[in-house]
């Protein structure tokens, strides 16, 4: 129980630091490489799917602190999200 409580204050302090950083943005005119860094910690480009008949290609992206949650991740078809 110990190790699940400490599990979940980290979660909480990493938490505070992404929306600390949101704070720091809140009237963005310009999304320049900096800010992108500030927020992303990785994309994953996966390998094309054609097996539907058309080319899928997912793209996760694991923001910092918060890592991955379910709306990161994008479908394109063409170069258009689905």
């Amino acid at each position: 129980i110990q190790s699940e409580l400490q599990q979940e204050e980290k979660k909480s302090v990493d938490v505070k630091r992404f929306l600390a950083i949101v704070k720091k943005y809140t009237d963005l005119t310009e999304l320049t490489p900096e800010i992108l860094r500030e927020f992303i910690d990785k994309i994953i480009v996966h390998a094309p799917d054609k097996s539907s008949g058309r080319r899928l290609q997912e793209i996760e992206i694991i923001y910092n602190h918060i890592g991955e949650f379910d709306r990161s991740k994008v479908t394109l078809w063409k170069g258009n999200a689905v």
